[in-house]
């Protein structure tokens, strides 16, 4: 936990109980005067974190196992986010039972956004390097050659059309799933998520647990890439596998350069594929 956490949660009434575990960034489990066990989060971006918000409760809304977001807000300049602490844990390792119960819950994102659009143009002109993120810079100066292949492939993809309004979690991965005696309980961080195609949801579950083997079994890995790509058209493989690789080769160059041969591991042999043809 951090003081700013405990300084926020001070000042929203909150009483703080533990860091929540696991996490990019981090979270803060907290309770409210009435005694409901809540978590907190600091945000960076609060208009995506409100839009986040509400494309869970519409999720939610249709027995979708995502949190009730009670509290949407900024303090001074800091943005965060209250919303219930759901039953459960992690997963040490994410087991085919789990990868069935995850994308079984990809459907229920299906259309619920109507009022998106703009997505697939993000992502094609972001590869081109001609959206506001992620950058090129940094992913340029680990893997100028990838980032080449990328700016051409979102030369190659302009005008695809894929569906534009169902809910995107967008980092629908191993890491942000709970689960209680072999049942999936929650699906959280949806701070991130947006409009567009759905497919995209699955195809990041399926290159994470290929990615990371040692938080997947074999079957698992595999199971989650058959059925996530499964019928999938060559271009939509192509965009996902290409935004994916540059948002990982940008996060990693910025903030965790050690983790870079990992990057440059599974775009080879996961993501690179999918924009290769083979």
């Amino acid at each position: 936990m951090s003081v700013r956490s405990g300084d926020v949660a001070g000042a929203l009434g909150l009483d703080v109980v533990a860091p929540c575990a696991g996490g990019e960034f981090g979270a803060t489990h907290v309770r409210d005067r009435a005694g409901r066990d809540l978590v907190l989060k600091l945000v960076h971006d609060i208009e995506w974190a409100t839009r986040g918000a509400g494309i869970a409760g519409r999720v939610r809304a249709r027995g979708y196992p995502a949190p009730e977001y009670v509290d949407v807000g900024t303090l001074g300049e800091q943005g965060y986010t209250v919303q219930e602490l759901r039953p459960g844990t992690v997963p040490d390792v994410m087991t085919v039972a789990y990868v069935d119960q995850l994308l079984d819950l990809v459907p229920l994102h299906a259309g619920v956004v109507p009022e998106g659009a703009g997505w697939v143009e993000e992502f094609v002109t972001g590869l081109r390097g001609e959206a506001a993120w992620p950058q090129h810079d940094a992913a340029r100066e680990v893997a100028p050659a990838v980032v080449n292949e990328l700016v051409a492939l979102g030369q190659r993809l302009d005008g695809l059309v894929l569906a534009e309004n169902d809910a995107v979690h967008g980092d629908f991965h191993h890491r942000n799933y709970l689960a209680a005696d072999g049942r999936v309980t929650a699906v959280f961080d949806w701070e991130g998520a947006r409009n567009g195609d759905c497919r995209f949801d699955a195809f990041v579950l399926a290159a994470w647990s290929r990615g990371v083997p040692h938080q997947s079994t074999p079957d698992a890995a595999a199971r989650a890439w058959d059925r996530a790509t499964a019928g999938v058209e060559p271009d939509a493989l192509a965009l996902f596998a290409g935004h994916l690789a540059l948002r990982n080769l940008d996060f990693y160059a910025r903030h965790n350069p050690d983790a870079l041969p990992w990057c440059f591991g599974t775009i080879e042999e996961i993501l690179g594929p999918c924009w290769r043809g083979r």
